[in-house]
């Protein structure tokens, strides 16, 4: 090709584009959406296909919307290595166990999740060392004065030691101070 050549093909070809004398053949691709508000209790929204897909038996939407988890009372029992189905605890251990794996007894009160609840500045233990669950679970008291001076963690799972302000004394907040989670302390001016 001569030069100068090029940008005079290119200089056409935008002309006949523009006229719509050249018609040009392209295919469009409509993916259909789901918005995940509208997929309800009893489904997810599958991000692969964007659309809302049933959770199946014994099971709802997690919090998130995300995925499915099983209903309150139901535990997760590994029916095959890619799916999860939810069987019904049974009466004499009503609980489902913080993982969603097993049923227990609660020394207390049972959550409207199903979980079993302790009181405040104790924690909740399901299994043994060696991961066992317990026929019933148990609710162990933190102890916030020295020297073991500790309190519940956030999820209220582990007995954590206290904030280094805390150690002078103990776990418990002076009158000053506002205790806003296991291990933290707001000072308060009122």
């Amino acid at each position: 090709m001569a030069t100068g050549t090029l940008p005079s093909v290119l200089s056409a070809l935008f002309v006949l584009i523009s006229r719509n004398n050249f018609n040009v053949n392209c295919q469009q691709f409509i993916i259909p959406f789901d918005d995940p508000k509208n997929c309800g209790t009893d489904k997810f929204f599958d991000i692969s296909s964007l659309s809302c897909t049933s959770c199946g038996s014994n099971k709802r939407s997690s919090s998130t919307g995300l995925s499915c988890v099983c209903q309150t009372g139901y535990f997760a029992l590994i029916a095959e290595k890619t799916s999860i189905a939810c069987q019904k605890c049974p009466a004499d251990k009503p609980a489902v166990t913080k993982d969603g794996f097993g049923c227990i007894r609660c020394p207390g009160s049972l959550s409207d999740e199903g979980f079993c609840t302790c009181p405040q500045g104790s924690i909740l233990v399901e299994r043994d060392l060696n991961g066992n669950i317990f026929e019933e679970a148990k609710c162990e008291t933190c102890n916030g004065n020295k020297p073991a001076s500790t309190v519940p963690n956030s999820n209220g799972d582990r007995c954590e030691r206290c904030h280094a302000s805390f150690l002078n004394t103990s776990c418990t907040c002076g009158s000053s101070d506002i205790q806003v989670s296991g291990d933290k302390i707001v000072h308060s001016t009122i």
